[in-house]
């Protein structure tokens, strides 16, 4: 699917991991098509923060008032692929009834056919005309489910973060010099339960939850033979619930330093901490551009992690937890 420069595009989006790549897209390209986008949820702040709010229709506006205003006129609807919401596959029927051309721009490496309704029978009349995929490792995956018409557009999103990595880096200044300083894990929290919840009716589908991934890593750092001193700060997901961890810190906490973050940006945090831990989260990527350690625990006999970086370490229990935590350079 060519886009023409200056044609109208209607971008409809919810969910955090779409928003940012599709925001990149749009900053990157706003200069050459005409781009309208319907945002919810945590894709507001998304597309606040880029200062691209300016594009963004009015709050008041409903998704069904994009395709009956007759003022409101698109040559092609672009999408992301919310897990939490129904809103873009809405987007993507109501744009066919239309007669407009859609494509949806995946944002991860697993779960492709889930977005769209998977294993429900009709899942494949919510899929959109095109798919688009930001990199080779993608291109892969959505080629072996057997996606028809494959775009690859690549993620300007993982761009912004390398030029985010040097301007932080430039501008920080060494607090604590090595050893002097208690060493930060950064724990990246991802709904996982919500997301089993919504496929399969059961939160805990795939065999552990976000919650016992915490605990293992606590378990894990309670037992390790720390260099120096160390605490956990902890990461949440935009679609966590708030107290979700309540119970876990109360009861570790006796034990070493815990906290949530109140860092607003992702990249600040991830290169003031000395080793990331989390599932399968974008953020994780993040800190792989970032050179940082990172480690992926899924404990799970159903599924491995999906990030297909060789720089993750993947663990699956807390004894490989530990050993890596042990591990010199960690």
């Amino acid at each position: 699917m060519n886009i023409k420069p200056g044609s109208a595009v209607l971008l409809v989006c919810h969910d955090a991991g779409g928003a940012e790549i599709l925001s990149a897209y749009v900053k990157k390209n706003k200069d050459h098509y005409v781009f309208s986008c319907f945002v919810s949820g945590p894709a507001v702040n998304i597309f606040q923060k880029k200062g691209l709010n300016y594009l963004c229709l009015p709050t008041e506006t409903s998704l069904e008032a994009c395709f009956s205003d007759s003022k409101l006129t698109y040559d092609m609807v672009l999408t992301g692929t919310s897990w939490t919401t129904d809103l873009e596959r809405r987007a993507i029927i109501m744009a066919r009834n239309k007669g407009i051309r859609t494509a949806s721009y995946l944002d991860h490496w697993v779960n492709y056919k889930e977005r769209f309704g998977y294993p429900a029978l009709e899942w494949k009349t919510r899929m959109p005309d095109e798919i688009w995929v930001g990199d080779k490792y993608a291109y892969a995956q959505a080629k072996k489910d057997n996606f028809p018409l494959l775009r690859l557009v690549p993620n300007q999103y993982f761009e912004e973060m390398r030029e985010e990595i040097k301007r932080y880096r430039l501008n920080m200044r060494a607090e604590h010099g090595p050893g002097n300083r208690r060493q930060t894990i950064l724990f990246i929290s991802e709904p996982v339960s919500l997301g089993a919840e919504r496929m399969f009716g059961d939160p805990g589908h795939w065999g552990y939850t976000e919650s016992d991934v915490f605990d293992i890593l606590c378990r894990a750092v309670s037992a390790s033979i720390p260099k120096r001193e160390r605490r956990i700060v902890v990461r949440l997901h935009p679609a966590d619930n708030p107290e979700s961890y309540h119970s876990l810190i109360s009861l570790w906490k006796p034990s070493f330093s815990i906290e949530y973050s109140d860092e607003p940006n992702i990249v600040a945090e991830v290169l003031c901490s000395d080793i990331i831990v989390g599932m399968e989260s974008m953020a994780l990527v993040v800190a792989v551009l970032a050179d940082k350690p990172v480690l992926s625990c899924v404990p799970s006999a159903k599924k491995s992690c999906s990030l297909p970086f060789e720089e993750i370490i993947h663990v699956s229990n807390e004894n490989a937890l530990r050993l890596a935590l042990d591990t010199p350079g960690f």
